[in-house]
């Protein structure tokens, strides 16, 4: 989280800036069609095999790890959104000027004109605009 802001509230699935995705696995991947996705090499976690995958949605991308055996649990390492049909991430949305997002962000103490990156040790938010207006939002979330 080099040269983010420290926002003592983010979470990246809960509180006002928490991704907006479906509670399971399966729920998950039905939220619009699969154009790929990339399965990653399996790992350990705990007593259990994991996997990690890379699934990608027309203008959303997330990147998932969760038991290998179970299609209910998941967890999001990383979620970028580049089309504005994604509404999943809490109080800012792509397309938004920067002084409507600056505005949203400065309720909850996240000043843009410091930083266009903020977050916690839970994990942190980057904005990249284009033309004055938010053209990608990209989540990158801490496990453990």
């Amino acid at each position: 989280m080099a040269n983010a802001t420290f926002v003592e509230i983010f979470a990246c699935r809960s509180g006002p800036f928490g991704l907006i995705l479906p509670p399971t696995y399966v729920e998950m991947r039905h939220i619009g069609i699969i154009q790929s996705e990339i399965l990653y090499d399996a790992g350990q976690a705990g007593d259990s095999e994991t996997n990690e995958r890379k699934i990608i949605f027309d203008g959303l991308e997330l990147v998932v790890i969760g038991p290998f055996y179970d299609h209910e649990h998941y967890g999001v390492l990383q979620a970028i959104i580049y089309k504005s049909q994604w509404v999943v991430s809490g109080p800012i949305r792509i397309g938004q000027s920067f002084a409507e997002a600056r505005s949203r962000l400065l309720q909850y103490g996240v000043d843009l004109n410091i930083s266009l990156s903020f977050g916690s040790e839970d994990g942190h938010i980057t904005l990249s605009f284009s033309d004055d207006k938010i053209s990608r939002i990209e989540y990158g979330c801490y496990m453990g």
